[in-house]
């Protein structure tokens, strides 16, 4: 009987150890990751793909869209600040973008349908011509963050310096403001009409849609000023 029953026994226990079961601790599959497939580019960012191609001498397939945002534009010029434009005043419903292109972001400008587009290579351009001494200067802040400074006397060449290189602390913070609150602001100041006529134009084109009031002008015609003087140093 004894011999029986120990059989018994170890025959169960062989079973038991041989039927398949979980490990302790399993470790599971990994999780096969999502694809993010982009959807086609809308007839607006086409077209800001293609005023970008066309300006950088590349093809569309080179330029990336980052971002866009839809805006309503002050006016036909798409909110780019450009001092010799006559721009319809109306509200133009379209988008800013920002684009990739060689490892470089650009903003351009569209309206809704795409039919217009805008690259904005320029923050700020300013220019003085006229007066007593005979001036004929002109700056440009381009977007991205160098300065060229000339005039056509041609008396010394033009200067390529970086923004960041010449603005105070203070200046910075109130660059970065300006950029922040101001759409497309224009801002020209005449003498009246004589011999030694001084004209001085600046334009500015930031990322928000207030306007300077005009004590802000008068800092932005300052400002441009002392910088032209310094990258000319």
């Amino acid at each position: 009987m004894r011999r029986v029953l120990f059989s018994l026994l170890t025959l169960a226990l062989f079973a038991a150890a041989c039927a398949p079961g979980a490990p302790a601790t399993a470790t599971p599959e990994p999780a096969t990751p999502t694809p993010i497939v982009a959807g086609d580019p809308t007839e607006a960012q086409l077209a800001a793909m293609r005023a970008l191609a066309e300006q950088l001498g590349l093809s569309v397939d080179q330029i990336t869209v980052l971002s866009s945002a839809a805006v309503e534009w002050p006016d036909a010029c798409l909110g780019v600040a450009r001092p010799e434009a006559r721009c319809a005043q109306a509200i133009t419903p379209g988008f800013r973008h920002t684009l990739d292109a060689n490892g470089r972001p650009y903003d351009v400008h569209t309206n809704a349908d795409g039919t217009a587009a805008v690259v904005v290579t320029a923050t700020l351009t300013w220019e003085r011509q006229g007066g007593i001494a005979g001036f004929c200067d002109s700056l440009t802040i381009t977007r991205g963050g160098e300065i060229n400074a000339a005039n056509c006397r041609g008396d010394a060449p033009a200067q390529a310096r970086l923004l960041d290189d010449l603005l105070t602390k203070e200046e910075t913070q109130l660059w970065s403001d300006w950029l922040a609150r101001f759409g497309a602001v224009v801002i020209v100041r005449e003498d009246p009409p004589a011999a030694d006529q001084m004209r001085i134009s600046l334009a500015f084109t930031g990322r928000g849609s207030a306007q300077p009031d005009e004590a802000e002008q008068q800092a932005m015609l300052d400002l441009a000023q002392s910088l032209f003087e310094r990258a000319r140093s």
